[in-house]
């Protein structure tokens, strides 16, 4: 009946119009986040210290890596972790040409890693033929579930696992992507989702 509905309503927009409203819900679940200062989990300041000095000091000179040496000592900025999340970052701030400030550009890359996780498992769940119901039950529900060591609310906003959150959107979206390409046989699929792993 759900899935009726939503074909009658919306045609074949009904997934895009699921999507919109799981977006809309990590949004208005991670609302607080928007609140002024930086975020509050055990390692986020970590996180938003290695976007800013690859957005200030290692973007301009042409490189994505780098020595940090602001932390620890100093050390090798991605050795421990995927460039792809501050990359994610720098996106959003020179897309928006730094009127967000970076604060704000860090704040909407976290809200929207933690977002995108609940419609890559849509996605996914589409892609091997779930209903709707299903598919959006199950990306609605992915926003309650998580374990503090790993993702999900707890993790991404108490210890500050924000680079794990980002890694598992893209994973779920890469899984869907190698479906597809095998299911399809489509050059353009395997290649998207070669660019995904």
């Amino acid at each position: 009946m759900f899935s009726c509905f939503f074909q009658k309503m919306l045609g074949k927009k009904a997934d895009f119009f699921l999507v919109l409203i799981i977006l809309l819900f990590g949004f208005i679940i991670c609302r607080d986040a928007f609140n002024s200062g930086f975020l509050v989990g055990w390692d986020s300041i970590g996180h938003y210290l290695k976007a800013k000095f690859l957005i200030n000091e290692l973007i301009p000179k042409g490189r994505i890596d780098g020595w940090f040496p602001f932390w620890h000592f100093g050390f090798q900025l991605f050795q421990f972790y995927s460039p792809a999340f501050y990359l994610f970052v720098a996106f959003i701030h020179f897309v928006t040409f730094g009127i967000l400030g970076l604060n704000l550009s860090f704040k909407l890359a976290v809200v929207l890693s933690f977002s995108l996780v609940a419609v890559s498992l849509y996605i996914l769940m589409r892609t091997f033929h779930y209903s709707r119901e299903g598919a959006f039950f199950a990306a609605f529900s992915s926003f309650f579930v998580g374990f503090w060591a790993g993702s999900g609310i707890t993790a991404l906003f108490q210890i500050g696992l924000i680079p794990n959150t980002f890694g598992l959107m893209v994973l779920l979206f890469s899984i869907a992507l190698i479906h597809k390409a095998f299911e399809t046989h489509s050059r353009a699929f395997t290649v998207s989702a070669g660019l995904t792993l």
